[in-house]
């Protein structure tokens, strides 16, 4: 089996709390928040897999950004299933980009070769099978972790489309309901960097796989209100162990 990376990026940011993501159009190098950051915004990274020769880079601008200062990188090594952390020590514009270790210079950049949008989240993928889940929108910060419960139902959508997907491609089909989904993600360990309450998800969910595939959620909030969630994709682009979705969505 084909290895392969997911890395979800999460912009925690103070008053804002939406951004676009914004890759370099001419040579596909960088990718970046739309806007500057303010000092101590965060950027949280949960990475699955990464290849072991690949470094994540993180870089403030200087003027019209014609120079960069180096702010953080992080290798490879112990990095999946995990998350990493980027805090902007001071304002001002910062990019990432993908670094191949075994090369020099300009061709140690990881090219991306593709990126398109859904309506939460940007996806972008890298010619070596990186693939990187940015999310559009976060709460703002002086939310309260315990009080946010739509983004882990959110992510959990996110990633249940990425295992249906996998799923399609195996099998020619999207499989029938939530409990074969978990079964075959309990077994295939596509996204085992997120943490799925699989018994929380059927209690408030509707999942359909014909037609095609669609998966609602009624969330609760704490003022007893409910906010609907629906997630959906048509059937992905299959070649050899990868999965590549089509016209996928998260509507709330």
């Amino acid at each position: 089996m084909k290895s392969f990376c997911i890395i979800f990026v999460l912009f925690l940011v103070g008053c804002s709390n939406t951004y676009v993501i914004k890759v370099e159009p001419e040579n596909q190098r960088t990718f970046a928040p739309d806007k500057a950051l303010e000092a101590g915004d965060e950027i949280e990274i949960y990475i699955s897999h990464i290849n072991h020769n690949e470094r994540l880079r993180f870089h403030l601008c200087g003027p019209q950004c014609d120079t960069a200062t180096t702010i953080k990188t992080i290798d490879s090594n112990g990095l999946s299933n995990k998350s990493v952390i980027f805090t902007a020590p001071e304002d001002g514009e910062y990019y990432f980009w993908l670094e191949n270790t075994k090369l020099e210079g300009t061709e140690s950049v990881v090219l991306m070769k593709k990126e398109y949008e859904m309506e939460k989240i940007y996806i972008v993928d890298f010619i070596s099978g990186t693939k990187l889940h940015v999310a559009k929108e976060m709460p703002n910060k002086s939310l309260k972790q315990e009080d946010d419960l739509i983004t882990p139902i959110a992510m959990s959508h996110t990633a249940i489309m990425g295992i249906s997907a996998f799923y399609y491609c195996a099998n020619n089909q999207w499989p029938e309901s939530i409990d074969i989904i978990k079964d075959y993600e309990e077994q295939r360990k596509a996204m085992p960097h997120i943490k799925i309450n699989w018994t929380q998800l059927k209690d408030i969910s509707n999942y359909i796989s014909e037609p095609s595939y669609q998966l609602t959620s009624n969330i609760k909030q704490l003022d007893g209100s409910f906010i609907k969630l629906t997630s959906g994709q048509q059937s992905p682009i299959c070649d050899e162990d990868n999965a590549e979705l089509q016209s996928a969505y998260v509507n709330m």
